[in-house]
């Protein structure tokens, strides 16, 4: 990776000035504002940008990273170094606890599985004109990439050159399988493989531990909720408005009734659960104990079809069948 930033960096230092333009007009690709929105629709989709060296080898670099296996200390491997900086908390000092460090590690092993997709297309389909920067051959060997060796590079090895292909050639599947049992699962003493166990010891903790509480009583009274003061009196007001703006959506929202005495009684005495059965869709009404005075399924609607105040509503003359259908779904 180094030699590849290298080499971009003199590459930068030879044509500094000489791109400009070129780059300008590469990156114009939106519409001008003349140009009607038709023209620009019938536009064919632009090819995707090829990956430069740099980029192949910060990819490969990265593959390496996770390519490691565990010897005598777990903080040999670079990829371990770098996680326990991410544990230093960013404000404050000090170190991330089990509630928020399990997060960092979830992330970091997601985006190796996204990077492990991305390196078995590339070694799966070469790259012209290019060498491929040989990794390392543990846990997992990419000698069988499909590419033969031809000469010596900068550190002794043998580059591969993708213009001389070996006979057999894996897919990107095989690859990505590959690489998944070489050292992204647990049993391959991988850097992933003690991420994964110390994410599990840290879910642990955050589950058996007591969170911090965040209630007080300032005094008798007065209730405190991290940064918000309240008193019983203002929670209780609070409490009846809220069950009163659920009855009243209720009624009025739901079952257009005004009152209680429109609806039919819930005979509560009679209503027989059973928390046995699990089949999808069973619940208490289905319960052959049961009895209920309606049926429950058709008695909304046919309350709105047989009154005209209720009905009104959902008819427009307009829409196909006469029915607003948006109202209907709202």
């Amino acid at each position: 990776m180094i030699v590849a930033a290298e080499a971009a960096i003199e590459s930068d230092d030879e044509s500094e000035g000489g791109e400009g333009s070129e780059v300008e007009s590469d990156v114009g690709s939106e519409p001008s504002i003349n140009q009607s929105p038709s023209k620009a629709a019938r536009r064919p989709t632009p090819e995707p940008t090829p990956w430069t060296r740099i980029q192949r080898a910060c990819l490969e670099f990265c593959i390496e990273l996770l390519n490691q296996r565990i010897h005598n200390n777990e903080y040999d491997m670079a990829l371990i170094c770098g996680t326990a900086v991410l544990g230093v908390r960013p404000f404050g000092g000090g170190y991330r606890g089990p509630e928020s460090y399990p997060p960092v590690l979830s992330a970091i092993i997601k985006i190796a599985h996204f990077m492990v997709v991305q390196r078995a297309e590339q070694i799966s389909r070469p790259i012209d004109n290019d060498e491929s920067l040989s990794p390392c051959s543990s846990p997992c060997d990419f000698e069988d990439s499909g590419y033969e060796s031809n000469g010596e590079s900068y550190n002794g090895t043998r580059p591969r050159h993708p213009n001389e292909r070996r006979g057999h050639h894996r897919s990107s599947f095989e690859w990505v399988r590959k690489m998944m049992d070489g050292f992204i699962v647990r049993g391959s003493a991988s850097p992933i493989q003690w991420m994964l166990d110390l994410r599990t010891y840290g879910l642990k903790i955050h589950y058996s531990t007591t969170v911090v509480g965040h209630v007080n009583w300032k005094d008798k009274y007065t209730l405190e909720y991290k940064a918000i003061r309240f008193s019983m009196d203002q929670f209780r007001e609070m409490v009846h408005q809220l069950v009163e703006s659920t009855r009243r959506a209720l009624f009025e929202d739901v079952l257009f009734a005004q009152g209680r005495e429109e609806l039919p009684r819930v005979p509560w005495d009679v209503l027989f659960d059973d928390p046995t059965n699990g089949e999808v869709g069973w619940n208490f009404i289905n319960d052959q104990r049961s009895r209920l005075p309606i049926d429950g399924r058709g008695w909304l609607s046919e309350r709105i079809q047989s009154q005209s105040r209720l009905r009104d509503p959902f008819v427009r003359k307009d829409a196909a069948g006469g029915i607003d259908w948006e109202r209907m779904r709202d």
